[in-house]
């Protein structure tokens, strides 16, 4: 979407950024508004197949990836976990679902923006291969064993049921497995004659009608945590035998109540997986049942990617708070048998993952210049930036506004989220004067006071001065 971005080669200081992020520098950009550095970040990826946004929380994250996906489709929202209660999901699944979704993206190799928080990253996360080796794939030319697929299905964190009703879940009956994959829309129905496989299809979830015919489909795990009987066998015995030791040293100490506790939560565990077969709370206890565990920025190893950090103060901030915070819980809770001692030494400090971030082009956008971020910075930019102040609904300001900017000679687009009101709002700006149209080639490009009126779901708008180019967005005219 060349006219979006071309004006921004007029900025002094734009080709020395993108040599610097060439160089793998880190790159300091301080003055824009928070819709106009997601403007500057599109510019900045072109040469990136994979961007990577972090921020300082979820709600920035959510409004961050609502609103990139304007410019990238293919853009993604990656969780973070509650560091203290893991097991704390008040969406059901819907957490995990997020998550294994983006890996999904990832696991695809396309070109990919991923939207997450510090704390996201901070956290411990399977190597990505385990989630690699781990997917089912299936067309007419495989041979299938029902018995195998299940136990596969089993161990990809699928639930066996009658009828499947809910992403991950699975059934199998009379030579037919339907399975809900835990990252689509609908069910595949997957119809055998033998080992050979007849048909696959999706297929509504209520009405249980097809939808639609399917070559070829690949199954994705239900949860993070894939673990073999060896593995399961393993990483309980470590629980186990730390759990033991921690009960003897506090015996001693006569903690007798905390003692009791610490075996309590370890027999928990080994029952919840054992005999239940549930893998679900597991995420505290990462070390003891992987002997590898990574950081989500090392899924993007080998990758050309791009960093870029939304304000780097806040996040440092941010990433101190949850560290001291989850320190000092989780030493209560060893102190009083909640927790053994090594689900208190899960978590990334700011330098590891200042360390990885090193290895990566980064840029930190800021509204100000940030005194101390995450990571060293190399080179500093100052750009004038300027939100845009809404209408409120009134057509009269914004005829107004508009014919300042082609005094100026401001070159201004218009972005509105329907195509019928794009087109009447071009003509009726033609009308009073201005030289606006409509157009959907987003390669165009514009002279010194033209307006292009285009369809666009854009949050806020935003002016470069001194280049003299605007972006409008429809909410900035109804408020």
């Amino acid at each position: 979407m060349k006219v979006l971005t071309d004006y921004l080669q007029e900025l002094s200081d734009y080709e020395n950024i993108k040599r610097g992020l060439a160089k793998k520098e880190t790159v300091a950009i301080n003055g824009l508004v928070d819709s106009q550095k997601l403007h500057m970040m599109y510019g900045l990826s072109e040469e990136y197949p994979v961007r990577v946004i972090l921020t300082y929380s979820d709600l920035r994250a959510k409004e961050i990836w609502e609103e990139y996906r304007f410019y990238d489709k293919e853009t993604v929202y990656f969780p973070g976990k509650d560091f203290i209660f893991f097991q704390a999901d008040i969406h059901g699944n819907k957490l995990t679902r997020e998550r294994i979704c983006a890996y999904r993206k990832i696991l695809e190799g396309k070109p990919i923006t991923v939207v997450t928080t510090f704390d996201s990253i901070m956290s411990p996360c399977i190597p990505i291969k385990v989630l690699e080796q781990n997917r089912i794939f299936l067309d007419d030319t495989i041979n299938v064993e029902e018995g195998a697929l299940a136990r596969q299905l089993v161990k990809m964190g699928y639930e066996k049921c009658h009828q499947v009703e809910s992403p991950g879940q699975f059934s199998i009956r009379g030579g037919i497995v339907d399975v809900y994959d835990f990252t689509e829309e609908n069910p595949y129905r997957i119809e055998l004659w033998g080992d050979e496989i007849e048909s696959i299809r999706s297929f509504d979830v209520l009405s249980q009608r097809s939808i639609e015919n399917l070559e070829r489909i690949v199954i994705y795990p239900a949860t993070e945590f894939i673990l073999s009987e060896d593995e399961k066998k393993q990483g309980l015995d470590l629980v186990l035998k730390e759990a033991k030791k921690t009960c003897e040293i506090l015996r001693k100490q006569f903690k007798t109540e905390e003692a009791a506790r610490v075996i309590s939560v370890a027999e928990g565990l080994k029952e919840q997986i054992s005999e239940f077969g549930s893998m679900a709370n597991l995420e505290s206890f990462i070390r003891y049942f992987y002997k590898e565990v990574v950081s989500f920025l090392d899924f993007f190893a080998g990758r050309k990617t791009v960093l870029f950090l939304d304000e780097p103060t806040r996040i440092r901030e941010h990433g101190e708070a949850v560290e001291l915070e989850f320190r000092e819980s989780m030493m209560h809770r060893i102190e009083k048998g909640y927790a053994l001692s090594g689900q208190g030494n899960i978590l990334f400090s700011q330098g590891e993952i200042a360390g990885m971030m090193g290895k990566f082009p980064v840029a930190a956008f800021a509204l100000l210049e940030s005194k101390k971020g995450i990571v060293p910075i190399d080179n500093s930019y100052h750009m004038l930036g300027k939100s845009i102040n809404s209408f409120g609904n009134s057509f009269e300001a914004l005829v107004k506004e508009l014919e300042g900017f082609k005094k100026k000679g401001y070159r201004v687009l218009l972005a509105s989220a329907s195509r019928t009101r794009a087109k009447r709002l071009a003509e009726d700006l033609f009308e009073h004067g201005l030289s606006a149209f409509y157009s959907e080639d987003m390669n165009k490009h514009l002279e010194a006071g033209q307006i292009m009126v285009f369809y666009g779901n854009l949050k806020r708008g935003f002016e470069y001065p001194l280049i003299q180019f605007a972006i409008l967005s429809e909410s900035d005219i109804i408020g």
